[in-house]
């Protein structure tokens, strides 16, 4: 693979080097390959989801127990049969 960066006028760059606090020249690493897939996973908020997850789970939970039909039974009447 070459990575020859040209100039505005054609003429080939010489390779860009990296140094480090002492003067030493720091060899460029292998690039990895990162897909689209590993991008996009980075960017989930996993603490967030896990949220929204516990946050359905209680209300599933809740609801299973008949405490709200209960509730809207008694506060509306014959309106919640229907």
């Amino acid at each position: 693979e070459d990575l020859t960066e040209f100039d505005a006028e054609g003429n080939a760059l010489p390779p860009k080097r990296m140094y480090d606090m002492d003067g030493n020249e720091i060899e460029p690493e292998e690039e990895e390959l990162i897909t689209e897939s590993e991008t996009t996973l980075t960017e989930v908020d996993y603490g967030l989801l896990l949220l929204f997850m516990g946050q359905f789970l209680l209300i599933g939970s809740f609801d299973d127990t008949g405490v709200p039909q209960a509730f809207f039974a008694f506060t509306m009447g014959d309106c919640a049969d229907q």
